[in-house]
């Protein structure tokens, strides 16, 4: 707690700057100050309107005949999860497909104990795909010994989350048909297809 509480000058600074940077987006008028600009839009007018070169990474689901994918921009990090429901001690094989449109994309896959904002006791792995343009087929092994097993106030776990970041600014990385299977062989991912969209 000493710790946090030695970071909240610094912290509030930079809330504040980035409040103000975040105003500064704006455009003048009554019915951008009465409404916005409308809901989602954001990621969009930062990438816009940002006028120095510290971007935010753009996520969207996109589609080319019939396959659906997640493609991240990397900028900024951004860490694209979904809790999970493991088993203590158990191995799960996470598979997925990976395409570098540009070959400098790469792609960390994170399982972590996550409380709001802040990961701790995570295992982690990164991808990097060999052939520009190409979707390649990935897959390894993740243990979940000592996840999910210490208790808060003698009876709550902690969440766990699955992440996925683009660890190198400026490239592209798109993401399709992730699977994450306990040791029966089901699939304790949803929407691992993107079929339904950025749902859970």
């Amino acid at each position: 707690m000493a710790k946090r509480l030695g970071t909240v000058v610094s912290s509030l600074s930079d809330r504040e700057e980035n409040w103000s940077e975040g105003m500064a987006l704006r455009e003048d008028g009554l019915a951008s100050g009465l409404f916005g600009k409308g809901l989602g839009t954001y990621p969009r007018i930062v990438l816009a309107r940002k006028r120095d070169d510290r971007f935010p990474t753009n996520f969207v689901v996109r589609e080319e005949e019939g396959y659906r994918f997640l493609s991240l921009d990397a900028g900024l990090p951004i860490y694209f999860g979904q809790k999970v429901t493991i088993q203590p001690n158990q191995q799960y094989r996470l598979s997925l497909a990976l395409r570098s449109p540009d070959g400098k994309g790469a792609l960390t896959v994170l399982l972590c104990e996550k409380m709001l904002l802040y990961s701790a006791n995570c295992r982690h792995t990164t991808f990097r795909a060999r052939i520009p343009g190409k979707s390649e087929d990935f897959g390894t092994a993740i243990s979940s010994a000592g996840l999910d097993e210490r208790m808060v106030l003698g009876w709550l776990k902690r969440p766990v989350e699955l992440s996925l970041v683009d660890p190198v600014p400026g490239s592209t990385i798109e993401i399709g048909r992730i699977r994450m299977l306990d040791s029966q062989g089901h699939d304790i991912l949803a929407n691992g297809d993107f079929s339904r969209g950025t749902e859970r």
